[in-house]
């Protein structure tokens, strides 16, 4: 069965970011959300099971994130979403060493749950 994951969602487009916590909402997932780097960082306080990010944030990137994140969890989990994916042949890219996805948006909503599920060794229901 499932376990509920702490998620911490960044993305600075509403609608998209909605529509990714309603999902893993539905799959029993607790979710904390920021639009900006400056938000996420706040949120940095807690502990998360895993991280969801958009590479291109207003105030900053993704990387700048995941880099603060991983000070106080080097283990934490990391998926990267972006639209700026031109220079790579393939959409979505794993590195397991790491916990580490990289998803070039669009990508559907049952992608996102075997990504997750790869990364945290999390089994998931469809």
């Amino acid at each position: 069965m499932e376990q509920a994951l702490i998620i911490l969602l960044v993305e600075d487009e509403t609608t998209y970011a909605q529509l990714l916590e309603l999902f893993l909402l539905d799959y029993g997932h607790q979710i904390h959300k920021a639009h900006n780097l400056a938000d996420a960082q706040k949120l940095l306080e807690n502990k998360f099971d895993l991280l969801i990010t958009d590479m291109n944030l207003p105030d900053g990137d993704g990387n700048q994130l995941v880099q603060l994140a991983r000070e106080k969890w080097p283990d934490l989990a990391v998926i990267f979403m972006t639209g700026y994916m031109n220079n790579v042949k393939i959409s979505n890219k794993v590195d397991q060493e790491n916990k580490t996805l990289f998803f070039k948006k669009p990508f559907s909503l049952k992608q996102l749950l075997e990504g997750i599920s790869l990364i945290t060794q999390q089994p998931h229901c469809e």
